[in-house]
Parts: C-alpha cells; sequence; structure tokens
C-alpha cells in the first residue's frame, strides 16, 4: 500500500466515525423525543417490558415503538406468558374486519399493525402444511404432495405461502357493502379456471384501493375517500 493509499484510506476512515458519530446523535434525539411523548403511565407499563433496560441503554427507538405498540393494542410483553400472547394475538388478527365507514387505507394500517405485532412476538400465518405444498405445486415441484418442514424449500414456500395468506385475508375481511362484488367476481373467474387473486399483501391493498364498486354501493368511504352514490 502506497503513501497515497494510506492517506486515503485515513480519510475515508475520518469520515466514516464522523457519520457514525451523527448517527448516535440522531438515533439518541429521536428516542428522547419518542419517550417524552409517552405518559407516565406508559412509562410504568415499558418499564415492566423485559427488553426496556435494554434499548433504553442503546437508545434502539425501533424496539421503543415495537413495545408501546403492543401495549396500546393490549398485548403487553410482560402480562402474560408467550403461548397466551401468540393465541392473544392470533385471535386478534382472526377477528380483523374492516369497518363500514372506514377507509381502506386506515384498515390496510391496521391490519399490518397486528401482523407486526404477530411476528414481534414469533407468531405465524400460512404455515399449514396444505398452504405449503399449494405453492409447491405452483412452482413446479414434483414432490409437491410430501413436501414437509425438512424439504430444501421449504422456508422460501414458506414465505410465499405467507404472504398469499395474509392477501387472502386482508381481502375477504374488507367490507362486503364495498368489496362484496369484488368477492364473488374474483370466485367466479377461479372456478372458470382464471387466478387473479392476489399474491402478496400489497397487490391486495393496491387492488381495494383501484375497485371501483358498483354505483349503488351506499357507502361513503372507500380506499381513496368517498364513492360516488348512484343518481337513483
Amino acid at each position: 500500500m502506497t503513501e497515497i493509499d494510506l492517506i486515503e484510506l485515513r480519510t475515508k476512515v475520518k469520515i466514516y466515525v464522523k457519520r457514525l458519530g451523527n448517527y448516535d446523535q440522531n438515533k439518541s434525539a429521536l428516542y428522547s423525543i419518542v419517550r417524552g411523548q409517552c405518559s407516565e403511565a406508559m412509562v410504568e407499563k415499558l418499564h415492566m417490558c423485559p427488553n426496556f433496560f435494554k434499548y433504553e441503554k442503546t437508545n434502539d427507538v425501533v424496539a421503543l415503538l415495537k413495545d408501546i405498540r403492543s401495549i396500546c393494542y393490549g398485548f403487553p410483553p410482560y402480562q402474560d406468558n408467550i403461548y397466551q400472547i401468540i393465541r392473544k394475538v392470533k385471535r386478534a388478527y382472526h377477528n380483523l374486519y374492516q369497518f363500514k365507514s372506514e377507509p381502506t387505507y386506515k384498515y390496510y394500517e391496521r391490519f399490518l399493525d397486528i401482523v407486526d405485532i404477530m411476528n414481534y412476538y414469533g407468531g405465524d400465518i400460512g404455515c399449514d402444511r396444505g398452504l405449503i405444498r399449494d405453492v409447491a405445486k405452483r412452482n413446479g415441484e414434483k414432490d409437491w404432495e410430501t413436501i414437509d418442514f425438512s424439504h430444501e424449500k421449504y422456508a422460501e414456500f414458506h414465505l410465499i405461502a405467507r404472504e398469499r395468506m395474509y392477501a387472502m385475508d386482508f381481502l375477504l375481511t374488507l367490507d362486503k357493502d364495498r368489496f362484496g362484488a369484488l368477492h364473488v367476481d374474483l370466485h367466479n373467474r377461479y372456478i372458470c379456471g382464471t387466478d387473479l387473486y392476489p399474491k402478496t399483501l400489497r397487490d391486495a391493498y393496491r387492488i381495494a384501493m383501484h375497485y371501483e364498486p358498483d354505483a349503488n354501493t351506499n357507502s361513503e368511504a372507500d380506499g381513496g375517500g368517498k364513492v360516488s352514490s348512484g343518481s337513483g
């Protein structure tokens, strides 16, 4: 390494150290802002969370926000053992549905919150063997009927199945007054040999946001705002 190379390396190290210092300062400042917005009652609950003192020491604002969200949704990590928590979160997930006047983007955010909380606690959706094998079949695996946990592509197929399940659950829990016709149309096309069901949660949300309800739909809220009512 030449002297010029050493100078360049030292310069790069100085820049990196400076950026790292700025990152730590910003991280600490952001953590303080979020922490400062918490009520005394919330702080007391956070103190009971198993990882509180760990992320308090490292200014991990992401971990702080995850615990805050879990507490707000009624799944505090200190109240029950993990089996009870996952059971409660899964029950909340399966009880999700879009309210009559709830904009679709709001329901999508609420849906994502429950999904994130479930992932945070290690819960899972789409791990059924039948779903994994369906994905394997769609991907041309010859041994799809016998695939189990030991298959080399099991993890890959599981991720795909999970996304498909999220998409289906989101789609089928949309307000039936606004999206009932969409459900029927997708089902009819499927039994006729055309599968247009969304493959990911994001795709399901996109379809819902761009779907145009029937003019006679008696609803004032859709994904983008209001739905025009029919003239008669």
